[in-house]
């Protein structure tokens, strides 16, 4: 408490250039300490410093309008803010994060200053894959961000550049890479975007009675609306039956759970191993703001947090009282490294949330400034 108040009033001395030499001697350490600190303290500019009428007002010494004063600075910074409970605090190239004080500051990712590093760990090349039935597979671009299939003809949206036409209805899959988002609009008008590490299996015409898919990975749909066709979803452990609708499913082999969140709509999930007392598949239907989670234990419905299921849809990561393992099973799968434990997982939660613009290098050493010790070689995380 004593020192988050201390830390606020270093810095408005700072912004009134009112520091005596041994406090500016104390934020320069405490700037130091961490490059995100540093960051921020150097781009507090002339238009941060006018117009304080309502900083000075908030100054006094309780946490409350400790906090408040904080927000200030970050408003008149165009800061975006987000409080959170006292945790470890995710932080990226412009973040500052007050450690103990109980708030998050974000710049916006326009921000112009730029990160450079030695350490930076990009894709190995790899390019978004869209396979034919056949097993033959044609590499996208992914400056054009997805493609769209409509009366046999495959391609990028926005364009009339046909990548290929189909004769007959064939199944398709988008395989897509990690540090990679790609869209699809399927010949019913659905869009799908998919999230890096992620492949989707879709007929290139729908036939039949049901519009049917397959998931392995995570996807956001907008399905478009068509009462007499259902479209099913199959992915890891259940199935999902809609006829219009908006929703996000987050199914990586690799995760010990399938989450399924409904953003608009309806939707009915009907799990694929957990039966009901009449022996039935046990389903569950969700109406906006709700979701569930399936394991290999449990089928249940939840109140759902949107902005952390839809955050990576907008190019961020998004924790909330996230374990240690799992953040780091998303940063690992994104940035497309392996990562070993010389130790036991550190048992801290996290909240908070970045860019995925960022270089790994800022990971790093946010992971650092959190006291947890992390080295990268080559593509290897390792975590003691």
């Amino acid at each position: 408490m004593k020192k988050t108040n201390y830390l606020v009033s270093l810095l408005r001395k700072y912004i009134y250039k009112e520091l005596s030499g041994s406090e500016r001697k104390e934020l320069t350490d405490w700037a130091n300490s961490n490059t995100v600190y540093k960051d921020y303290l150097n781009n507090l500019s002339e238009n941060i410093k006018a117009d304080y009428t309502d900083y000075d007002s908030l100054y006094h010494e309780d946490q409350t309008t400790s906090k408040r004063m904080l927000a200030v600075i970050k408003e008149k910074a165009g800061v975006k803010t987000r409080s959170f409970k006292p945790r470890h605090f995710l932080v990226a190239a412009s973040v500052l994060t007050a450690v103990s004080v109980g708030i998050y500051f974000s710049l916006d990712i326009n921000d112009k200053r730029n990160i450079k590093s030695d350490k930076v760990v990009m894709s190995d090349g790899s390019k978004v894959i869209l396979r034919l039935s056949d097993g033959s597979s044609i590499d996208l671009s992914e400056s054009h961000g997805g493609i769209t299939t409509k009366n046999g003809e495959v391609s990028y949206i926005g364009t009339r550049q046909s990548l290929l036409h189909l004769e007959q209805a064939q199944s398709l899959e988008i395989i897509v890479p990690a540090r990679s988002q790609y869209q699809v609009v399927l010949a019913d008008g659905t869009k799908v975007w998919l999230n890096a590490g992620s492949s989707f299996k879709y007929p290139s015409l729908f036939n039949e009675d049901i519009r049917k898919v397959e998931l392995s990975g995570e996807a956001y749909f907008e399905v478009a609306k068509n009462i007499d066709k259902p479209f099913l979803v199959i992915s890891k452990g259940q199935q999902i039956k809609v006829t219009g609708t908006t929703f996000n499913v987050s199914a990586y082999p690799e995760e010990n759970m399938t989450r399924t969140t409904l953003i608009e709509g309806e939707v009915y999930v009907q799990s694929s191993t957990i039966k009901e007392g009449g022996g039935h598949q046990k389903q569950i239907r969700l109406s906006p703001g709700e979701e569930t989670i399936y394991s290999q234990r449990e089928f249940k419905k939840y109140i759902a947090d949107i902005a952390m299921a839809t955050a990576w849809k907008e190019g961020n990561f998004y924790f909330k009282d996230t374990s240690f393992e799992t953040m780091i099973r998303q940063i690992a799968r994104w940035y497309d490294i392996d990562v070993v434990y010389k130790s036991k997982v550190p048992a801290e939660l996290f909240t908070g949330e970045m860019s995925r613009k960022v270089d790994i290098d800022v990971v790093l050493d946010f992971l650092k400034g959190s006291g947890i010790r992390a080295e990268l070689k080559d593509k290897t995380l390792f975590i003691e």
